[in-house]
């Protein structure tokens, strides 16, 4: 789905009639919620209201055309994820527990083929809007801050996002709506005077332990592959080995071949006993060439961060400049054709809900994360 046939982006306009037709907004014209929050009425019509107080918010700020277009998208999806978590609890109201986290992975899905960095600004944004208000209460306000700033595009744009969301909401008790947008203000000028508005605060625990391994552990660069079946990783991946920017690729695909569980390029599902003897000789592979000092490309699907973590832990003995490469195709038909008769389109769209978008906490400098389009 191409955004700009949702939203007119010059004229601040939504073309309702389209958005309808996807069928999680659909469901949000009969999505009832909590009147405390809500009165409102269905989430169609606070995702209305929202957007129009986002439209509201552009025309007051003085940007340019890239962060209007993250707003006013973050505004639209935002509460997509209310269609399919809404339910009526034992206190009688309408509960949509954990709704901004299904948001980010609906967001993620009908915005695929978009331009991945406006996508997953958006999905940041998204998956983050309901601790915008909530960081006003945290007993470590000031560290909370710090940390969520490493983790979304902008802390202003946050704030504003979550600043429409309010505006777009009746509450039974309109003082604590406006109590709520005097909280964001008040979060909004700490914003400013750490100067986290639009890049991320400092991790300066972080910084000194790196600083101190740095001294003392042995030196390797370890680069991450990150993409769906399909998006040319194993490609860019030789293309870095030959132009003698690393030294090795380690994969389990080729784990598996040397194994003798699979022919080359074949796609197989093994057994957990056979995944297991896998992950040994990966893992191996991986502590060997780290002894040697060569340059590492682990090039798997790596999509979640547990699995990416768990290379940090494994080579725990040594300092690493971790460089993060992640390769996207063109569109989704493009990673199909590529994987034609092995992987299904749903199987496809699973793996798009189980992308965890690394952050700067991840790759520490930006210079360390690669965005690839193939």
């Amino acid at each position: 789905m191409k955004i700009d046939k949702l939203i007119n982006f010059s004229t601040f306009e939504f073309n309702w009639t389209e958005i309808e037709k996807i069928p999680e907004f659909k469901k949000l014209k009969s999505c009832k919620q909590n009147p405390k929050w809500h009165k409102e009425g269905d989430g169609l019509t606070h995702t209305i209201m929202t957007c129009n107080a986002a439209i509201e918010q552009c025309k007051l700020q003085f940007w340019d055309e890239y962060w209007t277009k993250v707003l006013l998208t973050s505004a639209l999806f935002h509460d997509i994820g209310k269609a399919t978590t809404t339910h009526q609890g034992k206190d009688g109201r309408w509960h949509a527990y954990g709704h901004e986290f299904e948001s980010e992975k609906i967001t993620r899905r009908i915005l695929w083929d978009e331009n991945c960095e406006f996508r997953e600004d958006v999905c940041a944004l998204v998956k983050y809007h309901m601790l915008a208000l909530q960081l006003f209460d945290s007993k470590d306000q000031l560290g909370k801050i710090a940390e969520i700033s490493r983790k979304v595009p902008s802390m202003y744009v946050l704030m504003l996002l979550k600043n429409c969301d309010i505006l777009g909401s009746v509450q039974e008790d309109e003082i604590g709506r406006e109590s709520d947008l005097t909280k964001m203000e008040s979060l909004s000028e700490i914003i400013h005077r750490m100067s986290c508005g639009f890049a991320p605060f400092p991790d300066y625990v972080h910084e000194y332990k790196d600083y101190i391994n740095m001294q003392t552990k042995k030196h390797i660069t370890v680069y991450v592959m990150i993409g769906l079946p399909g998006s040319g990783k194993s490609t860019y991946a030789q293309k870095l080995v030959d132009k003698g920017e690393a030294d090795i690729i380690i994969s389990r695909d080729s784990i598996r071949e040397q194994l003798g569980y699979c022919g080359k390029d074949e796609k197989v599902v093994l057994s957990k006993e056979k995944e297991n003897k896998v992950t040994k000789a990966f893992n191996e592979m991986i502590l060997d060439a780290a002894s040697e000092g060569k340059r590492i490309i682990i090039d798997n699907l790596n999509l979640k961060f547990e699995y990416r973590n768990s290379y940090k832990s494994l080579l725990s003995n040594y300092y690493i400049e971790w460089k993060y490469i992640y390769v996207e195709a063109e569109n989704l038909s493009v990673n199909m054709a590529r994987r034609a008769s092995q992987i299904t389109e749903n199987v496809f769209k699973e793996m798009i809900n189980k992308l965890e978008w690394p952050t700067i906490d991840e790759y520490k400098e930006k210079e360390n994360f690669i965005i690839v389009m193939t």
